[in-house]
């Protein structure tokens, strides 16, 4: 009953903006100002006059009368018509505020601000549902009616992203048609870091579907060392003036010692062992690389525990394992404990595919996909509340 009342008194704001629109064209009528034919047929309808039979044997002025009752009814409605038209936009200001429209549109809708409904902007998952009308139309895409998605404004935003990569989001508003085209099978929850430049050594981007994501994981003779097999992304690493030695493949004979920027000095005690950094030995931290092997070592038995608990766990920085931060990857693995137990409730959330897996349930809230979604637990609870 509202929602039509709501209707009548917009009917009647339209008839009163065209009621007043139509008297001033014709006061410029009158005026001349579209021409003096015109003038003459507005004067010459300005001059009739409503006229009232109230004549009686006691009135000595007919016309008098019947001008003082015209005046009198016009008084009288545009004064009921000013009080329909002040309770009226009370009423729907009201209701406006007190969220009462917004329930008797979308009575299914169970949010706690239902005034948000329909505010020009998609406010999230509560709100983007059937029950409260794609919030009231805001979570709704121009041009792909049936694309119904947690974060509409993502769809054609510059990236393809596979939740989006349907059919009726347009493939993501075409961000992903060529992708389609190149890797038909590649089901990769962010299409657009295939072939950045960057190995994603976890799948399903190292997979054939993927083409190995598109090459950055196919390892290549580096230039001027034809035995020092690297990924692309890699090759900056050797002669760029740091010695990353940690990293034990490029700290090797075949990559020239990383180009010449590992200087190789002996260890006290491990006269095998030629490391950059001779006092990492034995300083109570596991370094992995070429530290932790046996003409080091074992890092001076720094890496004695870690080596005894994941005898099999062969990753550049043992120091990550039971860090507190699930790091995907070879340090997600069986034989490394699954990150030593810091990747339980990642792994719990199977349905949930991301490139960083440490920011899952890190006590931050990564507010956008494929981050704080359903599959991810909304961030693994960093997101909720």
């Amino acid at each position: 009953l509202n929602i039509t009342l709501l209707g009548s008194y917009e009917d009647f704001t339209v008839v009163l903006v065209i009621s007043h629109a139509d008297n001033l064209l014709f006061y410029v009528a009158v005026q001349g100002y579209f021409g003096n034919q015109l003038k003459r047929k507005a004067v010459g309808v300005q001059a009739v006059h409503w006229e009232i039979d109230t004549t009686n044997e006691n009135d000595d002025n007919p016309d008098s009368c019947s001008r003082s009752v015209v005046a009198d009814v016009r008084a009288r409605i545009f004064g009921i018509l000013c009080i329909v038209m002040v309770g009226g936009v009370s009423i729907v200001v009201v209701g406006q505020y007190s969220d009462t429209w917004a329930r008797l549109r979308y009575p299914d809708c169970d949010v706690g601000n239902p005034i948000l409904i329909g505010d020009g902007k998609c406010n999230g998952v509560a709100y983007n549902n059937l029950e409260c009308g794609f919030d009231g139309g805001d979570c709704l895409i121009d041009g792909y009616p049936d694309c119904h998605v947690d974060w509409p404004h993502w769809v054609g935003g510059g990236y393809c992203l596979r939740m989006y990569n349907t059919e009726a989001c347009g493939w993501d508003a075409g961000e992903c048609i060529e992708f389609n085209k190149k890797y038909p099978d590649c089901d990769a929850n962010l299409p657009w870091k295939i072939g950045d430049g960057h190995c994603d050594d976890y799948a399903p981007y190292n997979t054939l579907q993927c083409g190995f994501d598109e090459g950055d994981c196919v390892p290549v003779p580096v230039d001027g060392y034809p035995n020092c097999i690297l990924l692309p992304a890699e090759h900056e690493y050797i002669g760029d003036g740091e010695c990353d030695e940690t990293i034990g493949m490029y700290n090797t004979k075949e990559c020239g010692y990383e180009g010449g920027d590992c200087e190789r000095n002996p260890v006290t005690n491990y006269t095998d062992c030629f490391v950059h950094n001779t006092s990492w030995i034995g300083n109570g931290y596991c370094h992995g690389g070429v530290y932790n092997t046996a003409a080091c070592g074992f890092d001076g038995g720094d890496c004695d525990v870690y080596n005894e608990k994941y005898p099999d766990c062969d990753v550049d920085y043992p120091e990550n394992i039971g860090d507190g931060r699930c790091d995907g990857g070879v340090h997600n693995t069986a034989a490394c404990g699954w990150d030593g137990g810091d990747c339980d409730l990642y792994n719990e959330l199977t349905e949930c595919n991301v490139q960083y897996t440490r920011y899952i349930g890190d006590g931050y809230c990564s507010d956008f996909p494929p981050y704080n979604t359903k599959e991810c637990g909304f961030d693994g609870g960093d997101c909720i509340n």
